[in-house]
Parts: C-alpha cells; sequence; structure tokens
C-alpha cells in the first residue's frame, strides 16, 4: 500500500510539474485570441474573499453560469460537472459523495458525513436539499475534510450554495421549461430597492413531472397503465437588506418549500432472487423503468426558514452573526414488497425543528495574519405527531404497529483558523474546532408485537479537529501547499425500526478522519489548471444495510447501524480550464480513486443461497479490502461551450462528458459463504463503468434579454441505478433517470 501511495504522490508532483510550464502555452494561445481571457474567480472556502488559486486545498468553484451551460438544475446534476463527486439518494434523503466519503445510513437522527451550507446556513435537513437549484449564484465543492472550519458532519467535505442576494439596481430574471415527461417548470426573481438603505430580492420557482417511472399493468405482461412516480415542487424564498450606515448590513429571510417526490428508494421493484414471484416477474416482464405497488407510495416534506444575518465592519475586522430557525413536516409511506401483493405497508409522519447560532469574526487589523474566530450553537429535534413516526401495516392494510421516535440534537462548537505570511510568497495556516454533541433517544410502542422495550438514551460526543496548511507561491497566481486536516461526524443511534429496540441504547460511534494532502494551482489569462494527491485514514465509517425484520416479515425491513473500524482512501484529481481561441471555453477533470474497507469480517449484508438462487440475510459477510460505496477507482468530466453570432444575437452551443468505471451505488454485499466459491467474495450490487453525454444550444437576442433554447441530459440513453440492493423478499433498484431533452425560454433584465 505504501508504494501506491508513494506512486499517487509522485503522479501528483509530475503532473504540477508539467503545469507549472503550461502557463507559457496559454500566453501562445493568448496571442492568437481577442477576447479579454478567462474571469478572475473569487471564492470563500476559507471562511474570506480570496482568489481560488490562494486557497490551499481542492474545490471547485461553479458560476451560476457554468451551472445554465451544463444544465444543472439540482443538486444532483452537481456530479456531471464535478470531478470526483456524486450526489445519491438513500430513499428520500440526498447523500453527496466527495472522494468517496459519503452516508450509508439515512432516515431518523441520520446525517450526511458532507455538510451543505446555503448562504452561509448549515442545513441539517437532507429532504428538502432535493429542490432544483434555482435562483443560485455559485457554488463551492469543498473537497476533502473540513472539520476546523465547517463542523461536525464535514468530514468528506462541504458543498456552499449561494443564493441571489437583494441588489442596489431594479434586476429580474425569469425562465420557463418544457421537457420530457411533461416536466414543466418555472423559475424567476426580481431584485431592487426600496428606499436608500433597503433593498429587496424574491425568488421563486415551481415544477410539475410525471416522472420517468411507469406503473406496471397487473394484467397484461411488458405493458403500462400510468405515471408511477410524478414530482411536485414548489418554492420560495424573499430577502430584505437594510444598510443603515457605511459599516453595517442587516439581512432578513424567509425561506418555503414544498416537494412530493417519492423516487429515491421509496418507491421501487422487485426484480429478481423472489420467493413466490408474480407472473410479470417469473416472465422477466418487469422493464427497467417500470414500478409496482399496491398502495401508492408517498414522500412529501413542507418547510419553512427565517434567517437574520447581521454583518458589522468593526475597526479591527467583519463580524457576521446568522441566526436560523427551521421548521419541517414529513410524511414518507412505501409499500415494502414491491409488488401487486397486499403484505407491507410502511406510513411515517414526523416534524422536525432545529434552530442555529453561528458567529464568525473575521480579523484583519493585525500585520500579515488572516485570522477567523467563532462559534456554533445548533440545536435539531426530531419528533412524531399525532399519527405516529412509524406505522406498519400488515396483509389488507390491518396495522401492526406503530412507534414513536424522538431523536434530539444539541451541538455547540468554538473554532479558530489563522493564516500567517511568513514572506510575500509563503503563507502558513494553523486551526481547530472543539466540538461537543449530544444525543437523545426515545422509542415508545403503540401496539405491536410483544417483546418490545421502551428505550430512553442519551450521551455526549467530544472532538477536537485541527488542520495546518502550507502554500509557497511559485510565480504569479502559482502556488504549491501541503495540507493536514481532520474530519468528524458525530455518533448517533439507531432509531429507525422496532427490531433495533435491543441495541437502540447503545451509540454508534462517531466517524473520524485524518487527511493529508499536497497540491498545485495555477492561473493564467487563458489558462487555469490544479491538481492535488490525497491520503485518507478513515476510522468507524458509519454503516447501515437494511435486513430482514426479526419480529417478522409483516413487520417491515430492520435496519442496523454500525462501524467499519477502519478505511484506506487515496488518490489524485485534477481540474483544467483553457480558452484556446474567443468563446471557447473547455474544462476537464479527473479523479482516480482507491478507497477499500479495511479488516472487516462481521458486515451485515445481503448474500446468495446458491441451492435456490433466493437472497439470504449474513451478520458475517467478510468486506475486508473491498471496494467502498459510491467510490469509482477513476471518474472524469468534460465540458465544453462555444458562443457563434447568428441573427445578430449570439448561438452558445455547449455540452459534456462524464466517464465512471465500475462501484457500488448504495450496498456493498458481497455474495457471500453460501455462494460458489469463486462468488463468494465479489460484490453483487455494482453499476458498470458508463459514459453520459448532455448538451445545451441557447439563442440570446441582440438585446440580451431574451433567450431561447433546446437541452438533453443523458443524451446516449444509458441506463444507469441510483440505488440497487436486496433483502429476503427480492433484489431491487431504483433507475437513474434515461434520455430526457426541453425546450427553455428566458427574459431578464
Amino acid at each position: 500500500m505504501t508504494s501506491r501511495i508513494s506512486i499517487a504522490l509522485l503522479c501528483g508532483t509530475s503532473v504540477a510539474a508539467f503545469a507549472f510550464h503550461a502557463p507559457a502555452m496559454a500566453q501562445g494561445a493568448a496571442a492568437a485570441a481577442e477576447s479579454s481571457g478567462m474571469e478572475e474567480i473569487v471564492v470563500t472556502a476559507q471562511r474570506r474573499t480570496e482568489r481560488l488559486e490562494n486557497v490551499p486545498m481542492s474545490l471547485t468553484a461553479l458560476s451560476s453560469d457554468a451551472l445554465a451551460k451544463a444544465s444543472v438544475t439540482n443538486l444532483e446534476d452537481i456530479t456531471s460537472i464535478t470531478p470526483g463527486v456524486q450526489i445519491n439518494r438513500g430513499g428520500a434523503y440526498i447523500q453527496p459523495s466527495i472522494r468517496g466519503i459519503t452516508a450509508l445510513t439515512n432516515g431518523t437522527g441520520n446525517e450526511n458525513n458532507v455538510a451543505i451550507y446555503v448562504d452561509g446556513f448549515f442545513v441539517s435537513d437532507a429532504q428538502s436539499i432535493n429542490l432544483d437549484l434555482n435562483n443560485v449564484s455559485g457554488v463551492q465543492v469543498l473537497k476533502g475534510p473540513q472539520g476546523a472550519l465547517y463542523g461536525r458532519q464535514a468530514a468528506g467535505g462541504a458543498i456552499l450554495i449561494n443564493t441571489i442576494d437583494p441588489s442596489k439596481e431594479l434586476t429580474a430574471k425569469f425562465e420557463a421549461s418544457y421537457g420530457r415527461f411533461h416536466d414543466k417548470r418555472v423559475m424567476g426573481y426580481i431584485s431592487g430597492p426600496l428606499s436608500d438603505t433597503v433593498f429587496f430580492m424574491v425568488s421563486g420557482a415551481y415544477q410539475n413531472s410525471d416522472g420517468y417511472m411507469k406503473l406496471a399493468s397487473r394484467t397484461t405482461p411488458s405493458a403500462t397503465v400510468r405515471p408511477a412516480a410524478p414530482k411536485r415542487s414548489r418554492s420560495f424564498r424573499a430577502k430584505l437588506l437594510w444598510e443603515p450606515s457605511d459599516n453595517l448590513k442587516v439581512t432578513a429571510g424567509y425561506n418555503y418549500a414544498f416537494l412530493s417526490d417519492t423516487l429515491g428508494g421509496s418507491q421501487y421493484t422487485v426484480k429478481d432472487h423472489i420467493p413466490n414471484p408474480g407472473p410479470n416477474v417469473a416472465n422477466n416482464q418487469y422493464g427497467f423503468y417500470t414500478l409496482a405497488y399496491n398502495n401508492r407510495p408517498f414522500q412529501l416534506t413542507v418547510a419553512n426558514e427565517a434567517q437574520l444575518k447581521i454583518e458589522w465592519d468593526t475597526p479591527i475586522g467583519t463580524l457576521t452573526s446568522r441566526t436560523g430557525g427551521h421548521w419541517q413536516y414529513n410524511r414518507t409511506s412505501f409499500d415494502f414488497d414491491g409488488g401487486f401483493t397486499d403484505s407491507i405497508f410502511s406510513d411515517g409522519r414526523s416534524r422536525q425543528k432545529s434552530y442555529q447560532e453561528a458567529i464568525d469574526y473575521n480579523i484583519n487589523a493585525i500585520k500579515n495574519l488572516d485570522l477567523v474566530v467563532g462559534g456554533l450553537y445548533f440545536y435539531d429535534n426530531y419528533y412524531p405527531n399525532s399519527f405516529g413516526a412509524g406505522v406498519n401495516f400488515g396483509p389488507n392494510l390491518v396495522p401492526t404497529q406503530q412507534v414513536h421516535r424522538h431523536v434530539g440534537t444539541k451541538s455547540i462548537a468554538f473554532f479558530v483558523d489563522a493564516t500567517y505570511h511568513l514572506t510575500d510568497k509563503l503563507a502558513l495556516n494553523v486551526g481547530g474546532r472543539y466540538n461537543t454533541d449530544r444525543k437523545e433517544i426515545s422509542l415508545r410502542q403503540i401496539f405491536g408485537p410483544a417483546g418490545f422495550q421502551p428505550t430512553d438514551a442519551h450521551t455526549t460526543f467530544h472532538k477536537f479537529t485541527p488542520r495546518a496548511t502550507i502554500r509557497y507561491e511559485l510565480a504569479d497566481r502559482t502556488n504549491v501547499y501541503a495540507s493536514f486536516s481532520q474530519g468528524y461526524k458525530s455518533g448517533s443511534y439507531n432509531a429507525n425500526g422496532s427490531s433495533i429496540t435491543a441495541i437502540a441504547s447503545v451509540p454508534i460511534k462517531a466517524e473520524v478522519i485524518t487527511a493529508y494532502e499536497i497540491g498545485f494551482k495555477t492561473a493564467q489569462r487563458f489558462f487555469r489548471f490544479e491538481t492535488s494527491a490525497f491520503y485518507y485514514d478513515y476510522k468507524n465509517l458509519n454503516i447501515s444495510l437494511t435486513t430482514v425484520n426479526p419480529l417478522g416479515a409483516q413487520f417491515g425491513a430492520a435496519t442496523i447501524i454500525g462501524n467499519v473500524p477502519k478505511s484506506k482512501i487515496y488518490g489524485l484529481d485534477f481540474q483544467a480550464a483553457v480558452q484556446p481561441v474567443d468563446k471557447l471555453n473547455i474544462t476537464v477533470g479527473g479523479t482516480y480513486l482507491h478507497a477499500r474497507y479495511g479488516k472487516f469480517l462481521n458486515a451485515s449484508g445481503t448474500g446468495v443461497n446458491a441451492t435456490n438462487t433466493l437472497n439470504v440475510s449474513q451478520p458475517n459477510q467478510n468486506w475486508t479490502h473491498i471496494q467502498m460505496a459510491r467510490s469509482p477507482n477513476f471518474s472524469a468530466n468534460l465540458n465544453a461551450d462555444y458562443t457563434v453570432e447568428v441573427g445578430g444575437g449570439d448561438l452558445r452551443l455547449s455540452g459534456n462528458a462524464r466517464f465512471t468505471t465500475r462501484f457500488v451505488p448504495s450496498n456493498p454485499s458481497v455474495f457471500g459463504a453460501l455462494a460458489p466459491a469463486n462468488l463468494q467474495r465479489k460484490q453483487r450490487f455494482t453499476q458498470g463503468k458508463n459514459v453520459q453525454l448532455g448538451g445545451e444550444m441557447r439563442w440570446t437576442d441582440p438585446t440580451d434579454h431574451y433567450w431561447i433554447g433546446v437541452y438533453g441530459t443523458n443524451l446516449t440513453n444509458v441506463k444507469t441505478k441510483l440505488a440497487w440492493t436486496g433483502t429476503t423478499t427480492g433484489s431491487y433498484y431504483v433507475a437513474a433517470p434515461p434520455i430526457q431533452y426541453g425546450v427553455r425560454v428566458g427574459y431578464k433584465f
């Protein structure tokens, strides 16, 4: 392993050496170009404004224009233009993956290990973030542990999303689109002054879509009868900015989100390895984009947020306070048997509320020192409504069990981060965050099987996560750096199902990642390049798998969460952007990733019984050194756009391609000890290598106010899976979208 790490680091250094000579190449291209070159990119990854190439970490910065060119409409689409990143789903929960760091747990009280921030506010909820990326001014994807700057859930990195702010001049933008599967969308915003000191912004978005999944016919094999997974979303965002003086800004905001989207895990069709399959399954007649259910699954999220941001420019720096409240209603129900039988159905309704107060003090009055200090208080409470947080139904929809679940989180953190400029070219950074996280759990059965024990427990996790970097400027806007950092995801409890009451009071250990990285960055007039090599020591990865319920199949699935003692990740990634001629932009990136579990002899997985080809739950699978979920060995992105004059206006042609080698979308299980010897250590639920293409053609009128365009995603119609797993009731997967296309029109001023 050491030799492989050395090779990866050597590769990074070699590529960096090559890239150091790239400015001369770019200058040659500049001589033939007529444009002013590539725009400077400014980011806030270190909680202060600075050039992208001066930040000693690997990150991807995406402007609103870059998102539009790649037809990125939601968080999941970021995968197509960001190397080393996948945005997956576990049921209705968004689960980002950065360099193989991803959450495989979802549901009550389980959080991601990649932090998401919107306008500087931490997003604890992984459901409402499933909305489209509407009226966004930019996205920053920070790769690697960000525990010091972005907290306890940033073990794998952080995604920073910024929305449109109030403007001092009246501006507006509106766009409507119609796509395949009757996908109708409208979005827009208007922003401007109300007085000399008060400014506003109001934005909204609407989507109605039939969805690409169809409901199978009960009587005619291979036929479908109607859309099976429609999507409905509405969102509203308002901001009011008050500037009473030159050194004070107060921004108040309100956000509303409504989302009804059952796809991604709440709906599926059992495909094979099924005991007593029905006629459609027995004849293998269910299509790839076909669902089957007796009782329609349902996923609803309604969220309201209130936010207050105060920025005060003091004589020594800027003091920023962010105060936020989040209130949410969830309903999740699904037909667990995945067919036309009426055997297992579950319905859960809950509410969630959270509050946060964050303070940052960015101090710039000390010579040669960039200093930021701050803290965070975060409170989150998940609790059932009067219906109950979880109800299971058996045959003929007879209720079999009702469980009330409550999970609470209280977190307090303090951090400091300092960068000292030893010389004009050499900068040293040290920082760290101290986290205290208290977790509480309460489980109560209202009715159901005997043997269910009430559970009340609480525990507190403590962790200090440091970081240190050194950066040296080789030439103007050309830097090399080395970094050390730690990331941390706080522990939790098993709180998802009735079968876990025996272990619900036992805390799940916290995840800890120790990371080492070296990198090189350069930004010239017509060329930008960065590369990095990294190594992660990963302890106590939280992992869960759905298995048979020991209380009986009529009580649905059981989800048990545990820890992988150790895992190792290392790799190399790069990003390059070039403008070889006027109005032609090309961006390419790639990630080599070696992500493997360490010694792990007692994993809970789904194997196959060779004697009857049926799935079997196995509590002692050997996952030692197998590939971690959502960790392809290699992935790459290519994006290009070219603008020509047509009819007095601009015609922009843009396209993107993404290549991914084989990987596990959700369940790392192997065939297991009951399978033939040559399959026992082979992973079952893998997605094969694939290439996906997308593009857009957009014409903008000479006044730059109106536009019309056509777009397409997955143009080669590759069949891929959002999730793929299995239980003793059979194996199932959730299909990712097929080819989609449509037309967009818009107006702005």
